[in-house]
């Protein structure tokens, strides 16, 4: 079943499971979501979209994967996404919920990729950061100014939280750490 999340890999990074044309930066950070699930037992995902970062997280082998987003329109691959996680015992689930008022379970890393605007982000990292135990990963912090200004508002009122990467290439990925 990984083999299957692999073929999965390479159709995304081949630009075979594309809904509308366009998949911006995100398979060129396959493998570092993959890298960043591999750290954690739990993983909950803001914003799903395709299941490219979803597939990512599977692959780092978490023993739970939460996952959110307001359509399942994109959401092709869910089934195929829900049969391997059963086989390789990983509790996956998927819900259809708004990223701002949904109530997460405690988790060790969040990801953050849904609509991009600075008052949605700081919602998001207000609701939920104290949820979060080790890592919050923000997706689009360069393409999107909005969300680079919620993690500036955010980090002075939560001295708990700090950048720990930042990557500006194309659409740009922070990180925040929990300062142990």
């Amino acid at each position: 079943m990984i083999k299957d999340l692999h073929i999965l890999k390479e159709k995304f990074l081949q630009g075979k499971i594309l809904p509308t044309k366009w998949l911006g930066d995100s398979p060129d950070r396959f493998d570092t979501y993959v890298n960043w699930a591999s750290k954690v037992n739990h993983v909950t995902e803001l914003g799903v979209y395709t299941g490219l970062a979803t597939t990512a997280f599977l692959l780092g082998n978490p023993k739970v994967l939460r996952s959110y987003d307001i359509t399942s329109k994109y959401f092709k691959i869910r089934p195929q996404l829900e049969e391997i996680a059963k086989q390789v015992n990983i509790d996956f689930k998927f819900q259809l919920a708004n990223s701002c008022s949904v109530e997460i379970e405690p988790t060790e890393m969040l990801f953050i990729d849904t609509n991009h605007k600075e008052e949605i982000t700081t919602r998001e990292l207000q609701l939920h950061h104290s949820k979060v135990s080790k890592y919050i990963l923000l997706h689009d912090t360069t393409a999107w100014p909005g969300v680079m200004f919620a993690i500036k508002k955010f980090l002075p009122k939560h001295k708990e939280w700090k950048i720990i990467h930042q990557d500006k290439k194309g659409a740009g990925l922070t990180i925040l750490g929990k300062k142990i």
